[in-house]
């Protein structure tokens, strides 16, 4: 999981502003901001031209927006905003700060599987059988029947 913090004044910037960079495979994604600001928060691609969330210096209202594969819910209460999502993202997408005044702060989190790499590349989960041990027989003499339990688990996990 990363957790990051951003906040301080950047006197005299207006504008859009890099946050961080939210990698393809990110999960359970959270922005906030810490304190009230008139500044908004912005998602943009790789391509600098390209934004998904309240680019080209247009504000967009409360929702829920499809980017990079997953639903982003964007939330503005007042002057407060909150951006969240399941994931996983299937492209690794900017973090930005449209600047109008100083900044209180923003707060970031995503989860990113073990192994993570730049790609951060979601893979298909691999299952096998499981056997377990017999039941006892259903009766002591004649036709009865014992089973042997066999639970698809994950390879990665053991759970089924």
């Amino acid at each position: 999981m990363v957790f990051v913090s951003i906040g301080g004044k950047l006197a005299g910037i207006r504008g859009y502003v890099n946050i961080g960079l939210i990698p393809k495979g990110a999960r359970n994604i959270r922005v906030v901001e810490v304190a009230e600001a008139g500044n908004f928060l912005a998602l943009r691609s790789k391509d600098p031209e390209k934004y998904y969330l309240n680019g080209g210096f247009i504000i967009q209202w409360n929702g829920d927006y499809k980017v990079a594969g997953t639903i982003f819910q964007y939330d503005r209460k007042g002057d407060l905003e909150n951006l969240t999502a399941a994931g996983p993202t299937n492209e690794s997408l900017w973090l930005q700060l449209l600047f109008q005044e100083n900044n209180p702060g923003i707060k970031y989190e995503y989860t990113v599987r073990k192994g993570w790499n730049s790609e951060n590349e979601v893979e298909e989960p691999e299952y096998f059988w499981q056997y377990g041990s017999w039941t006892g027989c259903s009766v002591t003499c004649g036709k009865g029947h014992a089973v042997s339990p066999r639970p698809e688990s994950n390879m990665e996990t053991g759970v089924a």
